[in-house]
């Protein structure tokens, strides 16, 4: 008997996105599983149709609400689910193809740990891409964890006015009080030039209370919050995409070069 997995995938009017993602997950999810789709677009019946011209062999739930924030529409997601664990996947990312059946061993396996983190794509310019490897203490790829619902129930759920971190903080709080386990498949790709990459005061400000939660001193999650996306930015601005990931691998010892994951 397959494992079940509540996959939430949130949309708004970014529709070709949405597509890119339904077809990794369309012949991965067993049937055993759903799909939570909130949609905030202005025109709800784009999504509905790109969900019916897949012919899913698992539930999917569409659920349409007004746009008030990524994470009131996460948390509204997954109360709307059923099943006893959760990944989330954002549109425009994807699941690797073979993943379902590496997760479902895992859960089989590895049972007693409620959290299960995986490796994780980061997508931008072609070879340079970059593999997130997580460890006990760094960020987290959120698009490669595999959590109980109870969880989230447990601690509260996404704080709702945030609008980037909140699933970094509350994971970075949930392995302090839940057991979990690192595994080295790579899961998911991520889009690292979406929302979550901006710059502007509010993400800093969220970036600096995570990176206190996770035990840097003021000096360094000021480093890592306000000076180290400004410094992305501007050599990403001035000498392009490259330049910016090379950048981004040798700060952030977590990411590695394609070439070094292998």
């Amino acid at each position: 008997m397959n494992i079940p997995i509540s996959y939430i995938v949130l949309c708004f009017n970014d529709h070709p996105a949405l597509d890119l993602t339904l077809k990794s997950l369309h012949n991965e999810l067993f049937k055993e599983d759903e799909i939570i789709l909130v949609d905030s677009s202005d025109n709800r019946d784009e999504a509905i149709a790109l969900i019916n011209s897949k012919s899913f062999n698992c539930e999917v739930k569409t659920f349409h609400i007004n746009p008030n924030g990524v994470f009131p529409a996460y948390n509204y997601a997954i109360k709307k689910s059923s099943k006893k664990y959760i990944q989330k996947i954002n549109s425009g990312d994807t699941l690797i193809k073979g993943s379902r059946k590496v997760i479902q061993k895992n859960l089989i396996n590895h049972h007693e740990f409620p959290i299960h983190v995986y490796k994780q794509r980061t997508t931008g310019v072609g070879s340079y891409d970059l593999i997130f490897e997580p460890t006990a203490n760094s960020l987290w790829p959120l698009q490669s964890i595999i959590a109980k619902k109870d969880i989230f129930y447990e601690l509260g759920f996404y704080l709702e006015d945030y609008k980037y971190n909140a699933d970094q903080n509350f994971f970075m709080l949930a392995r302090k009080s839940y057991k979990f386990i690192l595994f080295k498949e790579v899961l998911s790709t991520y889009d690292s030039f979406g929302i979550s990459s901006g710059f502007n005061f509010k993400h800093c400000k969220e970036h600096f209370v995570l990176r206190r939660l996770q035990g840097y001193n003021h000096f360094l999650s000021f480093y890592f919050s306000f000076f180290s996306p400004f410094a992305r930015i501007t050599i990403e601005k001035f000498f392009g995409s490259k330049a910016a990931f090379f950048i981004k691998s040798k700060i952030f010892n977590y990411y590695k070069n394609i070439n070094q994951n292998q």
